[in-house]
């Protein structure tokens, strides 16, 4: 009697989940436009701007909040979210509706949409009158919008700079 072998998708479905092996997903202000000068930030980098708004300052000057965290903050408060999202695309991917990467890559789109409105929206703590009079706005964060249009996705794979 002769063995047949019939693949019912297994083999499909085997490369899908292989094709998302070492695979990454970051949110936050990257390569070429992190590396550009910020406006009005003097010899500062986008990123570097980034950096002082997440972080803060430290203990050099103790009179100043200690940031405004628009990624940190965003990932903490919508967690659950976050990973519903992600297992849905992964549901999707073994489903066969898209691979890996396309699934990470609409995630990444969807995390920096939900990043850019959190920042719209105004992270405290309230910005000083003098502050708001001389940009001309209450908006925490966006002066120019050059931090706020730097906050891209990408996708990696391992070994590759994220």
């Amino acid at each position: 009697m002769p063995v047949s072998d019939r693949d019912k998708g297994f083999r499909a479905l085997f490369g899908r989940l292989a094709g998302a092996k070492g695979l990454s997903l970051t949110v936050g202000i990257h390569g070429p436009e992190g590396s550009e000068p910020a406006a009005g930030g003097g010899e500062l980098t986008v990123t570097q701007i980034g950096i002082v708004h997440e972080y803060g300052l430290g203990n050099a000057y103790k009179k100043k909040p200690g940031g405004r965290s628009f990624i940190r903050a965003w990932a903490d408060e919508n967690k659950e979210q976050n990973l519903a999202t992600l297992a849905k695309i992964a549901q999707a991917v073994v489903q066969g509706k898209f691979d890996a990467r396309t699934g990470l890559d609409r995630a990444g789109l969807l995390f920096v949409a939900q990043v850019q409105k959190r920042i719209k929206a105004g992270i405290p703590p309230a910005l000083d009158e003098k502050t708001i009079a001389a940009k001309g706005s209450a908006t925490p964060l966006i002066d120019t919008g050059q931090l706020w249009s730097s906050i891209r996705h990408k996708v990696s794979t391992e070994g590759e700079q994220k």
